[in-house]
């Protein structure tokens, strides 16, 4: 049961990752889905206790929307609630992790952006690489 849902988490993931590249927006229906396999995974796979779960709901998602509030635009709401559903799944100890990979990522795509003369200025989703984060993390689930 536990490979069904990594599977589930997977592809919607996947589903957030490819919806913001093209729309820079990630619907809440899909935030939503990946929030239940999160509440399914208490059951599913208990070696990740409720509480990690629980400080992993908010352990990235308040200081990013905390950051955001005193910078605003710094991340998108849709990212915000990525972060909170993905930690209910992950647990705080991997949303750190994947947050961590998800923003080298970004730095790295930021850098190639520069280098290619399309500016410091430009804009791009970074839900694909907080998502990317997260797949990455995945992989150490126990």
């Amino acid at each position: 049961m536990q490979i069904l849902l990594e599977a589930v988490f997977t592809a919607l993931l996947l589903l957030a990752a490819g919806w913001d590249f093209a729309r820079r927006r990630i619907p809440d229906g899909v935030v939503l889905g990946i929030a239940l396999t999160g509440a399914a995974a208490f059951w599913v796979m208990p070696q990740i206790g409720a509480a990690e779960r629980f400080v992993g709901l908010w352990a990235v998602s308040v200081p990013v929307l905390l950051l955001t509030l005193l910078r605003p635009g710094a991340f998108g709401g849709g990212d915000i609630k990525l972060l909170a559903a993905g930690g209910l799944f992950l647990g705080a100890r991997l949303i750190w992790e994947a947050f961590l990979w998800g923003m080298v990522a970004a730095g790295l795509w930021s850098l190639v952006l520069l280098l290619s003369g399309r500016g410091a200025r430009a804009k791009f989703a970074l839900g694909p690489f907080l998502c990317l984060g997260m797949l990455l993390v995945q992989k150490a689930l126990p």
